[in-house]
């Protein structure tokens, strides 16, 4: 009778924790993603932490190696994708702007980490603490996926709020410093071929703005 009652209160616990862990990264949900509100950027409405980790885990699942013999797994980039900015549910997206130091947001988001994976089961907790690790050390060949993932989403949504600014309001706002600054730093043939036709479609539509905006004049 003991033995179960232990059991019970361990069960308890853990539920508890897992309980209180879920409602920790619900934040994510509702949590802007900074960098389209700060300066002039100002989107209305901007993607959430949670929506900008889900399309990374969908780019993941689609992902193509670049040739036959390289090896990737596809749902470790999965769960990379998903990893990558849980700390932000408790220390907010912090930007460059934010006046704080590369290793002070290292440091506020590893202790966020460590507290966040302490709610959860020993075995899963190693796996989240251990993915955390591996996306910040940058050595494995998934991590770097991920981080081109990262940016390239960052275009991606960046081109997708320049056409809906100036489709709904008649704005023309470029963030080419999103572009200028993935320069050399996306390598997978899968996504240089979407880069490229992202940069494409981009040329295309500000080329037929500037062309409608010469004609009403």
């Amino acid at each position: 009778m003991q033995s179960e009652s232990q059991n019970g209160v361990k069960d308890g616990n853990e539920s508890t924790k897992l309980l209180q862990f879920l409602c920790q990264i619900e934040s994510l949900k509702h949590l802007d993603r900074k960098g389209w509100t700060i300066q002039d950027r100002d989107i209305d409405k901007p993607e959430s932490v949670a929506g900008h980790m889900y399309r990374m885990a969908v780019m993941s699942m689609l992902y193509e190696t670049d040739t036959p013999d390289v090896v990737i797994d596809r749902n470790r980039l999965v769960r990379l994708a998903l990893i990558h900015d849980m700390a932000e549910c408790l220390v907010g997206d912090i930007t460059p702007f934010d006046g704080i130091s590369v290793s002070k947001k290292h440091e506020l988001e590893l202790n966020a980490m460590t507290y966040l994976v302490s709610l959860l089961p020993e075995k899963t907790s190693d796996e989240f603490k251990h993915l955390y690790e591996e996306y910040e050390s940058q050595q494995t060949s998934e991590a770097k996926i991920i981080k081109e993932f990262d940016r390239f989403d960052v275009m991606l949504q960046a081109f997708q709020y320049e056409q809906r600014e100036y489709e709904t309001k008649g704005r023309v706002i470029r963030f080419q410093e999103f572009f200028d600054s993935a320069i050399g730093k996306i390598t997978s043939k899968q996504l240089v071929r979407m880069w490229d036709q992202l940069n494409e479609q981009r040329a295309q539509f500000w080329s037929k703005v500037q062309s409608s905006q010469q004609n009403d004049h």
